[in-house]
C-alpha cells in the first residue's frame, strides 16, 4: 500500500513538472511574438547587405551627441531648415508627435488616440503628414502648431515617410515605396528597390533630400542609399559602431534618419529607445 501511494505521488508530481514545463513555453512564445509584432510584421533580416551586393559600403564619424527623449520608440524622424527635429513615436497608447529642440526640449506634443500606433512622418513647405502603422490612416497636420488638420486612407501598412520636393514616398515594410500627392495623399506611383538586382525587403524610415533616398532596414544596423529614379541601391551605411546598435536587443534597434538640409554628407540618427540622437557624417555620401 506504501509503495502504491508513493507510485501515485511521484507521477502526480512528474504531472505537475510537465504541465509547468508547457505553460512556461507558452508563456515565452507569446511574449516572444508580442516582442516581434509591437512595430512590424514582418521577419527581420539577419545578413548584411553589404556582403550582398557589389555597392560601396560607407562609414560613419559621429559629429555630435543630442539628447533624446529615452522612452520615445522612434518612428519618424524629419529634420527642418530651422533646426528643429520632428519627431513620431510608436507603440499603443504611447504614440506621440512633437518637434524636438537640440537641447533635448520638446515643443508642441500631441498624442494619438490609443487605437493608433504612430509610424513615419515628414513635412511638406504647408503641412506634415504622420502615417500609422495598420490602421491605414494619415494624420495630416498643421506645420506650426502639430494640430490634426485633416486625414486620409490608404490601403496596407504605414511605416516610413519623406518628402523629396515634389511627392511624399512611403514605405510599407515591403521592398516598394509608393509616391504621393503632398495635398491629397493619393498614390501617384510606386518604386521598387533593389540591390544587384535583387529586392530589398523591411525598408522602414526614410529620409528624402540631396536628389537621394536614404532608408532604414528593419533590424539591420545599415542604412541604404537609394537612386530615386530607379530604386537601385547605390551604397550602404554600416551605423553598427554606434553605441546602442552594438548593444541592442529585442526592438531598440537603428531606426530613424534625416539629412542635414544644409550639408548632403551629415546625417542625423538615433533608434527606438534610444538615449540620443547622432549627428554624424557619412564618408563619401556628398560625392
Amino acid at each position: 500500500m506504501g509503495s502504491r501511494r508513493y507510485r501515485l505521488t511521484l507521477i502526480t508530481m512528474l504531472v505537475g513538472i510537465v504541465l509547468i514545463a508547457v505553460c512556461g513555453l507558452i508563456i515565452v512564445a507569446s511574449w516572444s511574438q508580442r516582442s516581434r509584432t509591437d512595430g512590424a510584421s514582418h521577419a527581420p533580416s539577419t545578413s548584411s547587405l553589404a556582403t550582398r551586393g557589389s555597392v560601396p559600403t560607407r562609414s560613419i564619424t559621429v559629429l555630435d551627441t543630442l539628447p533624446w527623449p529615452k522612452d520615445a520608440f522612434t518612428e519618424g524622424l524629419d529634420r527642418l531648415p530651422q533646426g528643429q527635429t520632428l519627431v513620431s513615436t510608436g507603440r499603443y497608447g504611447m504614440s506621440e508627435v512633437y518637434f524636438l529642440n537640440d537641447d533635448g526640449h520638446t515643443a508642441h506634443t500631441h498624442h494619438l488616440p490609443r487605437k493608433y500606433f504612430g509610424e513615419g512622418i515628414a513635412a511638406t513647405p504647408t503641412s506634415v503628414w504622420q502615417l500609422t502603422w495598420k490602421s491605414g490612416h494619415a494624420i495630416r497636420r498643421d506645420r506650426q502648431s502639430l494640430a490634426e488638420a485633416g486625414s486620409a486612407h490608404y490601403e496596407g501598412e504605414g511605416w516610413g515617410l519623406c518628402y523629396d520636393g515634389h511627392s511624399l514616398l512611403m514605405s510599407d515594410g515591403s521592398n516598394k515605396l509608393t509616391r504621393r500627392d503632398p495635398d491629397t495623399f493619393e498614390k501617384r506611383s510606386s518604386l521598387s528597390v533593389t540591390l544587384d538586382g535583387r529586392p530589398v525587403g523591411n525598408i522602414n524610415e526614410l529620409d528624402c533630400a540631396h536628389n537621394r533616398i536614404v532608408a532604414n532596414v528593419w533590424h539591420s544596423e545599415e542604412l541604404i542609399v537609394i537612386d530615386p529614379s530607379s530604386g537601385r541601391v547605390t551604397s550602404v551605411i554600416d551605423a553598427s559602431g554606434l553605441p546602442p546598435s552594438r548593444g541592442a536587443t529585442g526592438e531598440n534597434v537603428l531606426n530613424g534618419v534625416a539629412s542635414d538640409p544644409a550639408d548632403p554628407a551629415v546625417l542625423y540618427v538615433t533608434g527606438k529607445l534610444w538615449p540620443h540622437l547622432y549627428r554624424v557624417r557619412v564618408d563619401g555620401l556628398d560625392g
